[in-house]
């Protein structure tokens, strides 16, 4: 499998696996007495919350599990200078290569170094500094 299908495999691995979570996260809240959703299931709830509080854990888990295989087979394939470039977020778009790539968590990390790893030409894989994969970005009109 050449290294593009390999990292949009990964791609849509993550999305699916993120989608899963995001609908478990969802029904702990539902499930919880407040919105910490830590230990405070709603009275009548309990099994339920329990059920969404380990699907939630164990998507985190397949999901970091992931960011690691992805992570492990992408630096086997990809020359180290090529791999990961450090940059600093100023605003929800990155400048990298002449493109501008955005993505709407960026606002979260404005101030922020993050590393980016180029997909293709057009797509880049956005990761904190501790490696956990935070999203895609594509290329938009400048």
């Amino acid at each position: 499998m050449d290294q593009n299908k390999m990292v949009e495999n990964v791609i849509q691995k993550k999305r699916l696996l993120q989608k899963y979570y995001e609908m478990a996260c969802h029904n702990l809240m539902c499930y919880s007495r407040n919105y910490l959703m830590e230990l405070e299931q709603k009275e009548g709830f309990e099994t339920e919350w329990k059920q969404a509080n380990e699907e939630c854990l164990l998507l985190q888990e397949m999901m970091d599990e992931l960011d690691a295989q992805g992570q492990k087979e992408a630096a086997q394939k990809v020359p180290v200078h090529e791999q990961l470039k450090v940059v600093t977020v100023y605003s929800p778009g990155i400048i990298s290569f002449g493109n501008i790539f955005r993505h709407s968590l960026l606002f979260n990390y404005i101030g922020s170094k993050l590393k980016i790893h180029h997909a293709t030409n057009d797509r880049i894989l956005i990761f904190d500094l501790e490696d956990k994969f935070i999203g895609e970005a594509t290329a938009v009109e400048n």
